[in-house]
């Protein structure tokens, strides 16, 4: 019967707590309250807590308890703006925001502790749990609960009351009690367990009504429960009512560092009232906390002092002046200047705005980019760029010295100007330069300097983790020159005039600077025959490069793989200083339009980093050369070219000026650069070509070898320790990059045909002499173009690679080039039938075999088959159709071993004559191709 009647009795509160949800708080006892929850389900629980009945679920646990809001809580800045804010926002021309309701204008939860140390303050109530200890004659430990009637006792005392009384008054009630009733013990006194508190939230909150909270709890614990105060509320009138008394809560005490009476314990009955939101003034500018502001209760105005004080005062310090945007009594709104004049009033509604009075700094310099102290520097000390940049310690590694500038602002005309100089010059001492306040000194990476010449227009990169061919590196001609930086009549800036120039008579589009020179750009291993020691480390070097080939002959040599590192200081400070000049490039065009652009020298030929750089004009040419990392092991120093454009801007006239000078000390020393000069250093003639040739197979020696420029196959041949054993010289497979490359155009132009004529068959009209052509023919179309577009291009050239042979007959003896690679295979045993058999295959090399009988090995011809096209390739890369005039190998009608014989498929049935006559030369492409790629993959495993 109890059981049923502890299930009814939680749905018949819910209808219960339904009728008295308006009553007062005190007419609902938290005992009934809590017996009621104790036995509820989930769903009851749920119902309960929308209704306003709150409460932990282990309200009889140690741990804090956590109340969480009526609904769940808005995130802050959620809601939407407030008329207020739209009304003061628009007057002001400043964003403001209603103070406070970023943090009590939403719900929250609410944690209180259950257990640990209670003030002495706290005072105590009905529903309190009491630990009591007793030490000394009686040892006993009590838990008791402060009844109804307000008081507690122990077993020898009597009734002691604790309602209304302070923690520390009763503790000391209690041990009196106790002294009386024991002899010689002591009391200790503890509040285990808070009772819990029913208060009644009205008024402008998001969710009113009744909050079930703990007697630690205060008036903004039961506000942010309510999901906070509306806008449209306030925050500093706010009125607890306790047995017929009004108590004012003013939550400004809690959200700033104002003082303000403490917020007090709320006690069970209480009522909270949030009223309408009272007078507001609003501060907007250079104010650290701008914000709509309530007035004080009861209050119509407020000083300006007060209000930058409720600012958090001002964001920076300095003369500021200060405005206050007065409404009229006609509704209008008056700007009211009321600097210096901090008790001037500031009235409900009105907006006090502080700005900057001076928004200018003056004696500044400031350094940016390469340097190891960047920042601001005063003036009045720094007269000249020399006391900034005082030495070459003054830069980061990595700084490029041949060319900076100045950003300053013309004090007449407020256009910034750009002033070039020498970083080298400066921090040698041999250049200065006056500084203005507000001066910015630029010193450059190399990477900013090639933005500023291009004027942050990107440029074209090598792709990362490109592969570099097998062919080697391709040579440099030997008079290889950088391109002149710019056209003559493309110059505007005078690098020799016979008068200063008066009018820049450029045209923009002829001021695009030339691709960027990269480090990678470094000139190729050309060395002249007296640099032994020098040269064996290039080769070495590109021995690296060249590499080995992988997998099935696939011409790539991937690039190696470098370990990571760490960071080198170094390489910390050019990182941060290109950080720093991030976009300089595109800044400077905007700033100064071309002007920085226009002090390019071009320097090509015999360089270790040849390209286009930004040269300050003065700067010598064995001064450019230093920094640019000098000339090469094979540079020509018997002379050098140099070619400079002269203007003449009154008579409109451009000359060029091109000499030969001789590339001694005193000469590069003596010469001065200027804005689009051309520098251009010759090489050395060597007969050692630039790159090498790579032999691999049955070598006795078999690696990379540098080659002379008429250096032949047999001389590399006898390098490598001449042939072993096994091999077949009769296979040997040589393959050229130039070759290469022509066959990759053939066969693209060959797939282009294909698809031109299947389109034109396929839409030419069918007639009696021209009939239309059938599925199969199509499909056989389709799949020869398949072939052709996947056919790689290797570039094979027939030889045999017999040095007996290249000793009777010198003329088949080929001259290498750079990037050839020569394969000498072993000696085979079989022959090859592949296409349209019924099996291909490798079959036994037999001399007394024909061609027929090893297509009948191979099961014969299938049904696509074109019988009167067999193509038979031969070991040395020969292809022949095969015929009655067949010119036999060794023998009418043998084939040598490593041969492979093709059987073509029959299109026979598409009536285009000249396609048909291409065909051929198709077909033997691909079964040549396919033969050495045979070769290749069956013999370098």
């Amino acid at each position: 019967m109890r059981q049923a009647l502890m299930r009814i009795l939680p749905a018949a509160a819910l209808a219960m707590f339904a009728v008295i949800s308006g009553a007062v708080a005190q007419d609902i006892s938290p005992d009934l309250v809590q017996s009621v929850l104790k036995n509820a389900s989930p769903e009851q629980r749920e119902e309960l807590k929308k209704r306003g009945f709150n409460t932990p679920g282990a309200s009889q646990t140690q741990g804090p308890v956590v109340l969480e809001p009526a609904e769940p809580a808005r995130k802050a800045g959620t809601t939407e703006r407030s008329l207020l804010e739209k009304v003061l926002s628009e007057r002001s021309g400043h964003a403001l925001r209603q103070f406070g309701y970023d943090q009590v204008g939403v719900g929250a939860s609410v944690t209180v502790p259950q257990t640990g140390a209670v003030q002495d303050e706290y005072v105590l109530g009905p529903g309190d749990k009491i630990d009591v200890t007793l030490r000394g004659q009686e040892n006993s430990q009590y838990s008791l609960t402060v009844d109804r009637g307000g008081s507690l006792a122990l077993p020898k005392t009597g009734p002691v009351m604790a309602a209304g009384k302070t923690l520390a008054q009763f503790r000391k009630d209690l041990s009196s009690a106790v002294q009386r009733a024991y002899v010689s013990t002591q009391t200790y006194v503890s509040v285990s367990e808070l009772r819990q508190v029913t208060v009644m939230v009205a008024g402008e909150v998001a969710n009113p009504g009744m909050r079930l909270l703990t007697g630690l709890s205060n008036p903004l614990d039961a506000v942010l429960l309510s999901g906070g105060v509306k806008k449209s509320g306030s925050l500093r009138a706010i009125k607890l009512v306790r047995q017929g008394k009004t108590i004012t809560v003013d939550l400004y005490g809690v959200l700033t560092r104002q003082a303000g009476a403490p917020l007090v314990n709320l006690q069970d009955g209480d009522r909270i009232l949030v009223p309408p939101i009272g007078a507001t003034v609003a501060v907007a500018g250079y104010i650290r906390r701008p914000a709509i502001y309530e007035l004080p209760a009861g209050r119509e105005a407020m000083s300006a002092r007060e209000l930058t004080a409720l600012g958090s005062g001002n964001v920076l310090r300095g003369s500021t002046t200060a405005s206050v945007l007065r409404i009229l009594p006609d509704g209008k709104a008056r700007f009211v200047d009321v600097s210096g004049q901090p008790g001037a009033s500031v009235r409900d509604g009105e907006v006090l705005i502080v700005k900057a009075a001076v928004a200018v700094s003056t004696g500044r310099v400031r350094l940016v980019g390469a340097v190891r102290t960047p920042g601001d520097f005063a003036v009045d000390k720094y007269r000249t760029l020399h006391s900034i940049l005082s030495s070459s310690e003054t830069l980061t590694p990595g700084a490029y010295v041949l060319f900076g500038f100045i950003d300053r602002i013309d004090p007449h005309t407020l256009q910034h100007e750009a002033v070039p100089f020498s970083p080298l010059h400066v921090t040698e001492g041999r250049d200065d330069v006056a500084l203005a306040s507000e001066d910015t000194v630029y010193v450059l990476t190399r990477e900013a300097m090639l933005d500023v010449l291009h004027g942050g227009e990107p440029q074209p990169k090598e792709p990362a983790g490109a592969k570099t061919t097998i062919f080697g590196e391709v040579p440099r001609p030997a008079d290889a020159r950088t391109p002149d930086p710019r056209a003559p009549e493309a110059r505007g800036q005078n690098s020799r005039t016979s008068e200063p120039r008066k009018t820049d008579v450029r045209s923009a589009d002829a001021r695009t600077s030339d691709s960027r020179a990269s480090d990678a750009n470094a000139p190729s291993d050309e060395r002249s025959s007296n640099s032994r020691a020098s040269e064996s480390r290039r080769s070495e070097s590109r021995a690296r490069e060249i590499g080995a080939a992988g997998g099935e002959f696939d011409a790539i040599a991937s690039d190696e793989a470098k370990p990571a590192e760490t960071k080198t200081q170094a390489e910390v400070q050019l990182e941060a200083a290109n950080d720093a000049l991030d976009g300089i490039g595109a800044k400077t065009r905007e700033l100064f339009g071309p002007k920085l652009s226009d002090y390019p020298v071009g320097l090509g030929g015999a360089l270790q980093k040849p390209g286009t750089y930004l040269i300050a004009p003065g700067t010598s040419l064995a001064e450019a050369l230093k920094v640019l990392g000098g000339l090469s092991d094979d540079v020509d120093l018997t002379s050098f070219e140099m070619t400079s454009i002269i203007i003449d801007n009154h008579t409109g006239i451009s000359r060029t000026d091109r000499r030969s000078i001789p590339a001694t000390p005193d000469k590069l020393a003596s010469i001065l650069l200027m804005p689009y000069d051309q520098i251009d250093f010759g090489r050395v003639y060597s007969d050692r070509d630039s790159g090498g040739v790579t032999i691999e197979g049955q070598v006795r020696r078999p690696g990379q070898y540098p080659i002379l420029r008429s250096e032949r196959l047999s001389s590399v041949l006898r390098r490598a320790g001449g042939l072993t054993e096994v091999a077949y010289p009769y296979g040997t497979v040589f393959l050229r990059q130039s070759v290469a490359e022509q066959q990759s155009q053939q066969l693209k132009k060959t797939a282009s045909d294909i698809r031109s004529q299947l389109f034109a068959l396929l839409m030419r009209p069918s007639s009696a002499g021209s009939p239309t052509p059938s599925a199969e023919t199509v499909v056989a179309l389709q799949n020869m173009l398949t072939d052709v577009e996947n056919q790689p291009a290797l570039g094979r050239i027939a030889i045999l690679g017999d040095p007996d042979k290249f000793a009777r007959d010198p003329q088949n003896d080929p001259v290498l080039q750079t990037g050839d690679r020569i394969f000498i295979p072993k000696q085979p045993t079989s022959v090859s039938v592949m296409g349209e058999v019924m099996n291909p295959g490798a079959f036994p090399q037999d001399p007394n075999l024909t061609i027929d009988d090893y297509i009948e090995q191979a099961g014969g011809f299938t049904q696509f088959a074109d019988e009167g096209r067999v193509i038979v390739v031969l070991p040395d890369g020969r292809a022949r159709v095969e015929g009655s005039t067949w010119l036999s190998f060794g023998g009418r009608g043998e084939l040598p071993p490593g041969s492979m014989v093709v059987v073509s498929r029959d299109v026979s049935g598409v009536s285009f004559r000249q396609w048909l006559i291409d065909s051929t030369q198709i077909f033997t492409q691909l079964a040549t191709t396919a033969a050495a790629l045979a070769v290749l993959s069956t013999n370098m495993k």
